[in-house]
């Protein structure tokens, strides 16, 4: 069957007009086409419309099969004397006129329409409708409404903590890496008084000497000498002793120790160990965390920064002795910000350094 193309000069025409056979049905009633195209239809002997859109069908019979188009057509002129409504297409989607382009280009080119044709061409375009009322169903109850909302809050809430917890975390990682030091090893400590043998002798103690509160010039114990008489062993400062080094009458050599005096006025301090390459963010007032053995935190002070040897150790050592290469960590000292019990002295802590505050 020969195609008719309408061409007319028109500069509104957006579309070359066909009459390719179709009917149109608008509110139950059907009607034919004097000409469509895919911007709009001319329908032939209907009365004027009121209404200014109009729901509609398209029609086609294809032979094999028949199909219809849902559109919405706008009233764009009205001929009284032939009836002919001129109406353009409102909102069509892009599926329908993917669908109208088939249709035309298939009766140009003299080739069957078939079911299987359209279903391919819808399919190939993904124009496939998206049933959306589970998701927006305007007929929902006030209750799954509330619900709705309570559980995208929810989901909102969750996803803000995760954020939030993943920032936080890595916040305080580089923090971490950043600005705090922390220590090899570390022990609490203080200053201490030892007691050495001052010859070769035999060590004679008083009872209970352990944990008694002395004071300077107080007799502690008592050194019989080889060859005859003893000695006294005077403390030399007031404190407490500690520790006893040695059993009663035994044989002692000159310089080994004795006893151990905390003297009163001592304090008890951190040592720590910490790396050399973290030296360089040292500096003496920066504040530090303590875990005791306990579990509980402390917090203190850097002190003192030192190297692993004493100047006068070093500069005792003979020549041959001395060290050659760099040393692997320094020593840190820390004061408590508050007293520290002598009961903690010896244990082991770790210690983090805020380089930052």
């Amino acid at each position: 069957m020969p195609i008719q193309v309408l061409h007319e000069a028109e500069h509104t025409r957006q579309h070359s007009r066909y009459n390719i056979p179709a009917l149109v049905e608008i509110e139950g009633k059907i009607f034919n086409l004097d000409n469509w195209s895919a911007s709009g239809v001319a329908i032939k002997d209907i009365d004027e419309p009121k209404k200014q859109f109009l729901k509609a069908k398209l029609l086609f019979d294809f032979g094999t099969f028949s199909t219809a188009l849902e559109v919405t057509l706008e009233k764009k002129n009205y001929v009284n004397d032939t009836k002919i409504l001129g109406c353009g297409f409102s909102e069509l989607t892009k599926d329908k006129l993917s669908f109208m382009h088939y249709i035309i280009n298939a009766y140009i080119a003299g080739e069957v329409v078939t079911a299987g044709s359209i279903i391919e061409i819808l399919k190939k375009d993904r124009f496939t409708s998206k049933d959306m009322s589970k998701v927006l169903n305007p007929e929902m109850s006030l209750t799954k409404k509330i619900l709705l909302r309570i559980k995208q809050l929810m989901i909102y809430t969750t996803l803000t903590l995760i954020v939030f917890g993943l920032v936080t975390f890595i916040s305080f990682t580089l923090y971490s890496k950043l600005f705090i030091v922390k220590s090899l090893s570390a022990s609490i400590d203080t200053q201490m008084v030892i007691i050495r043998a001052p010859q070769p002798s035999y060590y004679s103690s008083l009872s209970n000497i352990v944990g008694k509160q002395i004071k300077k010039g107080d007799i502690l114990a008592s050194m019989k000498l080889i060859g005859g008489g003893a000695n006294s062993i005077e403390s030399p400062s007031e404190g407490r002793v500690t520790i006893e080094h040695v059993l009663n009458k035994s044989f002692v050599d000159k310089g080994e120790p004795l006893l151990t005096i905390i003297p009163s006025e001592a304090k008890a301090y951190i040592e720590a160990k910490v790396s050399a390459l973290q030296s360089s963010k040292l500096i003496i007032g920066q504040n530090a965390k303590i875990k005791l053995s306990n579990g509980k935190f402390i917090l203190a002070k850097v002190k003192q920064i030192k190297s692993v040897n004493s100047l006068s150790s070093l500069h005792a050592n003979p020549l041959q002795m001395q060290p050659t290469s760099t040393f692997d960590y320094i020593r840190v000292i820390l004061e408590p910000t508050k007293e520290l019990d002598m009961k903690h002295l010896g244990e082991a802590v770790s210690v983090k350094i805020d380089t930052l505050l």
